[in-house]
């Protein structure tokens, strides 16, 4: 295990980088929880405003 010690940055940025591209798959794996196209509402844009006002 001495070279654990010797090199523990490099062991370090390899869990890191293992780590991310973990999240980042598992994230591009999951469906979206958006159905159709546009914004849901809840995040405060006026879009639901607009195609409203689109529609009339």
């Amino acid at each position: 295990m001495e070279w654990l010690g010797e090199n523990w940055q490099s062991v370090a940025a390899l869990a890191v980088v293992v780590l991310t591209v973990t999240i980042f798959a598992l994230k591009l794996a999951r469906p979206s929880k958006k159905s159709g196209s546009g914004c849901g509402g809840g995040c405060g844009c006026d879009a639901k405003s607009l195609q409203e006002a689109g529609k009339k």
